[in-house]
């Protein structure tokens, strides 16, 4: 336990300098805050030297990574990407969350990388900017797609899409107008509660950008 406090101590002496600040709220946990905390936490070992640690908070929608630090001297290393991936493919089907400085570019092309898409911003302690992004249930993906539960603002890029007279010609009923699309939409997410299964939107993991729609459901043509 002292190794990772210590860890996590050098890590975030290095992200406070990254993000410009001279408090940062992270370096005043004490030892004892990381010893009664209930955070699910998982170690990355090199030999025997722990080189990076993740913890994960749990609410009732989603899996929070409340704390992801390497050693300094590993940064770049793989370590993190590492620690992030063995969380997620524990938890393939949950919603994940995390927050960070929003100067902090390292860390947001990992999560931009690992299909997390930016949500929310806010100013804290020391006009600081904190950025959180999260990453939906995956259903599946490629090292260059992920499949997931299409959302509300998917509408515009599926539009796009589905409205196209080129993509949708070989289409049972061709290109849809706007509220085509609307009902499409609102069928769907009738088909994930009734049936648990409909179309998911396929997305670009490192843009966030929804590019379209695929899947199987369960539906009666013409009759």
């Amino acid at each position: 336990l002292k190794n990772i406090f210590q860890l996590q101590q050098r890590a975030y002496e290095v992200e406070a300098k990254i993000l410009g600040v001279e408090s940062f709220f992270p370096l005043k946990e004490t030892i004892d805050d990381l010893k009664n905390s209930k955070d699910e936490g998982f170690v990355s070992i090199l030999g025997s030297v722990p080189v990076g640690a993740i913890f994960l908070e749990e609410n009732e929608s989603c899996k929070l990574i409340s704390k992801l630090v390497i050693e300094p001297e590993f940064f770049r290393k793989g370590h993190a990407r590492a620690l992030v991936r063995h969380v997620l493919g524990l938890y393939p089907s949950t919603e994940f969350q995390v927050g960070t400085g929003a100067a902090n570019e390292p860390a947001l092309n990992l999560y931009k990388s690992l299909g997390f898409q930016l949500f929310s911003e806010r100013m804290v302690e020391g006009n600081l900017k904190v950025v959180k992004l999260r990453r939906p249930a995956i259903i599946a993906e490629t090292p260059r797609l992920l499949l997931r539960k299409i959302e509300e603002n998917d509408f515009d890029a599926l539009f796009k899409v589905l409205g196209d007279p080129e993509v949708m010609r070989f289409s049972l009923h061709g290109a849809e107008n706007q509220d085509g699309v609307r009902k499409f939409l609102d069928a769907t997410w009738k088909r994930y509660q009734r049936d648990g299964v409909a179309q998911w939107a396929v997305v670009l993991k490192e843009s966030g950008v929804c590019i379209g729609e695929c899947g199987i459901s369960v539906q009666t043509i013409d009759g």
